[in-house]
């Protein structure tokens, strides 16, 4: 799948996620975080901290834990937490086929 353009806002859940451009759509990228890392335990079909902290992706910029508070503010979970629509749109880029979950971390 192909990210969608979103201009300007997105609006999830109880969140609003600003920015000039957010290259992709919520659902492809829950869907595509489901896919790599195996989990969909919570809300509508978002992977668990430690499943998300279990992949292994390679040639991401920041700390895993970066993307996952931006995941956060994507999902609607916490308004105080920056969505920071440059790291989601570089995690969506990233999970790809070179993306693997790391069953050592993962249950």
């Amino acid at each position: 799948m192909q990210p969608i353009a979103v201009a300007h806002t997105l609006c999830v859940s109880h969140a609003k996620v600003q920015g000039p451009q957010i290259n992709m759509k919520k659902d492809d990228l829950k869907n595509r975080l489901a896919e790599k890392c195996g989990c969909s335990i919570q809300h509508t079909g978002w992977p668990c901290n430690t499943c998300f902290h279990a992949m292994e992706i390679p040639g991401l910029k920041e700390h895993i834990h970066d993307y996952w508070e931006a995941v956060l503010a994507i999902r609607g979970d916490y308004d105080d937490i920056d969505p920071n629509p440059e790291l989601i749109d570089e995690l969506y880029a990233k999970l790809d086929s070179s993306c693997v979950w790391n069953s050592r971390w993962g249950a």
